[in-house]
């Protein structure tokens, strides 16, 4: 007779896409620019690389959300906007961004965006006080936060996934 063994599997290691087609991927093209020019706007990197405008609200946001970018203006019109590049230098190979997190390949941090859905959700029906109260953090890290100025808002992020 045959014994049922219980198949255990690895779990799979996530590496970065360097190639699509022969040519490097449009989000890797992106971030090699924004690395190159530390200051930039949107209009920008939409003339040189020719790149369609949603896709690059799409990764911009997320990577302003998870604290590789800091917005510099606060002009309303996207395109006109100055964004600065804060990420570390080491940091190579474009971070994988779907609608919850933000993977860093070269440092294996995970940034829970989806957990800032979830504080503008709860700023509706409380203040930061509240939030502050219920997650430990301080007043001002909640506001740095709504802002998108926290430096490193992975913990903070978690903790709010956690308590709210």
């Amino acid at each position: 007779m045959k014994e049922n063994k219980a198949r255990t599997y690895k779990k799979r290691e996530r590496t970065p896409k360097l190639k699509f087609g022969g040519k490097r991927t449009v989000k890797q093209r992106v971030w090699d620019y924004m690395r190159r020019n530390p200051v930039f706007k949107p209009r920008d990197i939409l003339t040189i690389l020719d790149v369609n405008y949603n896709t690059l609200l799409g990764y911009i946001y997320p990577l302003t959300v998870a604290g590789f970018l800091q917005k510099k203006t606060n002009k309303r019109n996207f395109l006109d906007s100055t964004y600065v590049f804060i990420a570390k230098e080491n940091v190579i190979h474009c971070p994988l961004i779907n609608s919850k997190e933000v993977y860093c390949y070269t440092t294996k941090v995970s940034v829970d965006i989806g957990a800032r859905h979830i504080l503008m959700g709860a700023l509706k029906y409380m203040s930061q006080g509240d939030i502050a109260n219920k997650t430990g953090l301080s007043k001002t890290t909640i506001n740095l936060l709504v802002h998108n100025k926290y430096p490193n808002p992975a913990n903070a992020y978690k903790t709010i996934r956690e308590k709210l």
